[in-house]
């Protein structure tokens, strides 16, 4: 309802039908982050190694907002360096052995 998007920020609608909403749309990006990946031929994942990798970067981004509950307002969920440093090198070593 109107009442609980404009109430979101405070916390107001947390557990109502935009929760379930919010569950419900991650699912979906979730389900499209995978078949993505799955879809991308294997002669291809090197030429689109970056693509990949911004990918995986913003598919951990995504992970985070799930792992939190998908806040809205307050502090704006980010993964660190280190941590987005660690996701493009793991890609290009799963690229590098081909997968």
């Amino acid at each position: 309802s109107e009442d609980e998007i404009l109430g979101a920020d405070s916390g107001a609608a947390r557990g109502g039908g935009l929760t379930r909403l919010l569950e419900f749309e991650g699912g979906r990006a979730a389900a499209e982050y995978a078949r993505a990946e799955a879809e991308l031929p294997a002669a291809d994942r090197r030429a689109v190694r970056s693509a990949r990798v911004m990918g995986a970067i913003y598919s951990g981004l995504f992970h985070e907002l799930r792992r939190r509950g998908y806040p809205i307002g307050g502090p704006r969920v980010r993964l660190g360096a280190v941590r987005k440093a660690a996701i493009a090198l793991a890609t290009l070593a799963a690229t590098a052995v081909g997968r």
